[in-house]
């Protein structure tokens, strides 16, 4: 299993939550776009940066990077 990178998120909107899903829960990459569950609403990423990476666009980040549907983020502590 590869280590743990951080991700920042660059740029992103407040979306409705695309279902009941934990926080941190990832959906639709398939549709190259990122959203991520955060409470009652959603973030969609707009523009994100893996690191040690460029600054990318959720739909250039997916054919370099492909996320499992349902995928989970992970807080950091820093």
């Amino acid at each position: 299993t590869p280590a743990p990178q951080r991700l920042k998120i660059w740029q992103a909107r407040v979306v409705p939550s695309p279902g009941p899903t934990p926080p941190g829960t990832l959906s639709n990459p398939s549709l190259n776009q990122l959203i991520v569950q955060c409470g009652e609403e959603a973030l969609s990423i707009l523009e994100l940066q893996l690191e040690g990476g460029k600054r990318l666009k959720p739909e250039a980040f997916l054919r370099g990077h492909p996320v499992p549907e349902s995928g989970q983020l992970e807080s950091s502590d820093g």
